[in-house]
């Protein structure tokens, strides 16, 4: 008869965690590129719309002239003029505008916020943030915020009564205190008037 032998697990070993995942890349907005590649998409399917009319004109299916004939024929015999030369260059200007946008990096979608796992919110979730703590403070009638990566701007409207100087130091304290978990954090540009309801 066997038996089997079965170890028994010491007491001074830890269970081992694993290690946290790597933070997500920043998502990038499509940029000017997609645009282009549309509009050059539907240059290429208006050609093949030419080329396949001209096709059936020829082989008698449909009637007419066909329109690439007539294009070369009108330039057939033409020489260099001023106009030409424009021509040249505005498409030389073209080709190198879209090398620009093909290497042009990306805009960034969403501001980072300090954790290890690629945490994100977007400029209107900042604004929103922003506003909700300017209106807690006391004083304040009315808030409108703008918001960007680098900068978020307040305006506020302030009771009457209340003292302005304090209440924009407040009102920036308060901003700044709920945007402190931004990685990157903004310049608090508050500007208030005495406007209440």
């Amino acid at each position: 008869m066997s038996t089997i032998a079965v170890k028994a697990p010491e007491q001074d070993e830890k269970p081992t965690t694993p290690d946290p995942l790597r933070a997500a890349q920043r998502p990038v907005a499509a940029g000017v590129l997609t645009l282009l590649g549309v509009l050059w998409s539907l240059l290429v399917i208006a050609l093949a719309v030419v080329c396949i009319r001209d096709t059936l004109v020829a082989l008698g299916a449909l009637g007419g002239e066909p329109w690439i004939k007539g294009v070369t024929d009108t330039l057939d015999g033409t020489t260099a003029t001023n106009w030409i030369f424009a021509i040249g260059v505005a498409c030389a200007l073209l080709g190198l505008l879209l090398l620009w946008a093909a290497v042009k990096p990306r805009p960034r979608r969403g501001i980072e916020i300090e954790a290890d796992t690629g945490v994100l919110v977007s400029k209107p979730a900042v604004r929103r943030l922003a506003s909700s703590a300017a209106r807690e403070v006391d004083g304040v009638d009315m808030v409108s915020v703008t918001a960007s990566r680098k900068t978020v701007t307040v305006d506020a409207a302030i009771l009457p009564g209340a003292p302005v100087d304090e209440v924009r130091a407040n009102i920036s304290e308060a901003v700044t205190d709920r945007l402190s978990a931004l990685r990157e954090r903004p310049e608090i540009r508050v500007r208030t008037n005495g406007v209440g309801g």
